[in-house]
């Protein structure tokens, strides 16, 4: 079957480049829709039209590049937002009134002008993608999360990360699938020479990144550095830490390869997430399946996703202070390293095994059928 994907994600070496040339995106949405793609693409024809989501184009973008079994297309490219939307409008309907083979459209609920545009095809099936509640949006109004609501209510499935999020969104009942996440397999080496801790995500006061650097200024540990990359608020925080203590080593936004190599050779990789009760029933940290999958130790909050499979595998925090990090991060390093190692091995069969995207490619076309089927039969 032909698979149409309506989202942002870009292709895996466009996103690399934009980032290089200092434009912020988020690299949890690219990798999962990535994922994504690479389940779908060894048994389906994948096309996917990408919305290049920024008003300043860079140059690199390139058309109708193949990516594996999938092709990647944009828009011309322009600085007007309004002229950008017109014409990936415009290649969209285009090329789905050209195809004469039976097809399906899946949306990346993301973008509202995305949803938007869904709404006027009535010409194949439907899927939405739903990674997130918009009530966790720092920008959400009630008036804009009863918009999402009935713009998601018109679909004919529903692929969603989490069984909250289905419950909230697929009133009708029609089909589902929850796919909660990916992890990739991959060997890599990092250019750090000394021992370090590492973290890579979103920089907010509010996911922790605080707390990471007050437990390790309190552990007072010369010898092995912090390691941090990603964007958000707190940069230029980490920016003057990092001018204070040689120690800590701030690098930014990073491609996904080089993010990868500090996470596989990293001592400890850190998430330091607090719990939010209502939030981590629709949300799973995505950096998690990263960690997990990366071959080296991670110690992380609590998550009611990951704990319970992996509860032995990982070392966890029970309580997110300072104070906590800091002696956990102490009886760390002054543990078992080499049992350390052999548990994020067994850690990193265990999830690859459950979360590799070729673990989805049966389910994905299983679900694919039974939303086609509906749609044809009425239901």
């Amino acid at each position: 079957m032909k698979v149409i994907l309506l989202s942002t994600v870009l292709h895996p070496i466009d996103f690399d480049n934009v980032i290089r040339s200092g434009m912020s995106l988020n690299p949890s949405h690219q990798h999962y829709y990535v994922s994504l793609i690479n389940a779908l693409s060894p048994q389906h024809d994948v096309a996917v039209y990408s919305l290049f989501p920024r008003t300043r184009v860079p140059n690199i973008m390139k058309s109708k590049r193949g990516f594996q079994k999938a092709t990647f297309y944009y828009a011309q490219p322009t600085a007007s937002f309004i002229l950008r939307w017109w014409r990936y409008r415009r290649l969209v309907l285009t090329a789905l009134q050209s195809i004469k083979e039976p097809f399906i459209v899946i949306v990346d609920s993301a973008s509202r002008l995305l949803l938007n545009l869904a709404n006027i095809i009535t010409t194949s099936s439907k899927i939405v993608i739903i990674t997130d509640h918009p009530q966790h949006l720092e920008q959400a109004t009630p008036r804009s999360i009863q918009q999402f609501t009935h713009y998601v209510s018109s679909f004919d499935g529903y692929l969603c990360l989490t069984p909250s999020l289905n419950d909230a969104f697929n009133h009708q009942g029609k089909p589902y699938l929850i796919v909660p996440g990916f992890a990739e397999a991959r060997q890599v080496s990092s250019p750090q020479k000394r021992p370090y801790f590492f973290f890579s995500g979103a920089l907010y006061e509010k996911y922790g990144i605080n707390i990471l650097l007050q437990a390790f200024l309190q552990l007072n540990r010369k010898d092995i550095d912090f390691i941090i990359a990603g964007h958000g608020p707190e940069s230029s925080l980490i920016e003057r830490l990092a001018i204070q203590h040689t120690h800590i080593r701030f690098l930014g936004l990073l491609d996904h390869q080089k993010v990868y190599q500090y996470q596989g050779n990293a001592l400890l990789n850190l998430h330091p997430r607090p719990l939010d009760t209502q939030r981590d029933m629709d949300s799973i940290p995505s950096k998690l399946f990263e960690y997990f999958s990366s071959g080296a130790p991670t110690m992380s909050t609590l998550h009611p996703f990951f704990f319970p499979r992996f509860a032995k595998e990982s070392e966890w925090i029970e309580t997110n202070t300072s104070e906590a990090w800091t002696q956990q991060l102490r009886n760390f390093l002054s543990g078992d390293r080499v049992l350390a190692m052999e548990k994020a091995q067994r850690l990193k069969a265990m999830i690859l095994k459950d979360y590799e995207p070729s673990r989805y490619a049966s389910p994905l076309t299983d679900f694919l059928k039974d939303v086609s089927s509906s749609k044809t039969s009425g239901k």
